[in-house]
């Protein structure tokens, strides 16, 4: 390959790779509007529990919607029947409340995932 073969090659790709670039295109992107939306609906207008119960639903998932006071005993209900089908222990999420384990019956087996 002669040398200004392989200095056109080269100045294609630095073109490609915008290295060339001059200080008027970076600021001409630097002041591009970046009005980024935060949510995708407006929560006071939209039950956001459900809209996520129904994506959820998707991928098969089973969402189980729980007032606040019965979350523990839901909890316990859930991972005793799971526990019964498929014996093994639960992978408990580091942080995770303890009052939300608070009602697990005396069977049920929970690893605690830490952090190194």
């Amino acid at each position: 390959m002669s040398a200004t073969a392989r200095d056109q090659i080269l100045a294609r790709i630095r073109a490609a790779n915008h290295a060339d670039r001059d200080a008027d295109a970076d600021a001409a992107y630097d002041a591009l509007s970046r009005r980024y939306l935060r949510a995708h609906h407006d929560p006071a207008g939209h039950d956001i529990a459900a809209l996520f119960a129904e994506r959820a639903a998707d991928y098969r998932a089973i969402v189980e919607r729980v007032p606040g006071p019965g979350l523990a005993p839901a909890i316990a209900g859930i991972l005793a029947t799971r526990a019964a089908a498929v014996p093994g222990s639960f992978v408990v999420p580091d942080g995770l409340p303890a009052e939300w384990l608070a009602e697990l019956p005396s069977g049920i087996t929970l690893a605690r995932d830490e952090p190194r």
